[in-house]
């Protein structure tokens, strides 16, 4: 898995010195605090996995067919086949979600009624009453 670290010591000690104050002692900023570890990449494109992307579901399931007749998430104003691990649908709210996508299959072919990609809930950002 791809790690990315994110330094924050530096733009503590900028923003401290550009605010005319003093730079802060090694001792003033907690350890947690200097670096931020994401472990997972924002997703570029369609194609990218072990990746997470925020979309936004809609507040209703909708009829649509997959390999059967079935009822689907509007995920980004688009029909979405796939379940999210960990999430659970509540009818009548509208949720903005980060989502990891994963490969399910290990780099293995998937079966051919099986989706190449998995979903699983990083965090709900935000979940509203519709209107």
């Amino acid at each position: 898995m791809r790690r990315v670290i994110i330094a924050l010591a530096g733009v503590v000690l900028v923003g401290a010195v550009a605010c005319g104050g003093s730079a802060p002692s090694a001792t003033a900023v907690p350890e947690a605090a200097m670096a931020v570890h994401v472990d997972l990449l924002f997703c570029q494109d369609d194609m990218d996995v072990d990746c997470v992307e925020d979309v936004v579901i809609g507040p209703e399931l909708v009829d649509c067919v997959g390999v059967a007749p079935m009822r689907c998430m509007v995920v980004d104003g688009g029909l979405f086949y796939e379940e999210i691990e960990g999430f659970e649908h509540e009818a009548g709210y509208r949720y903005r979600i980060r989502m990891e996508r994963y490969d399910p299959w290990g780099g293995e072919e998937p079966p051919a009624d099986a989706s190449a990609r998995g979903y699983r809930l990083v965090e709900v950002v935000e979940k509203a009453r519709a209107r």
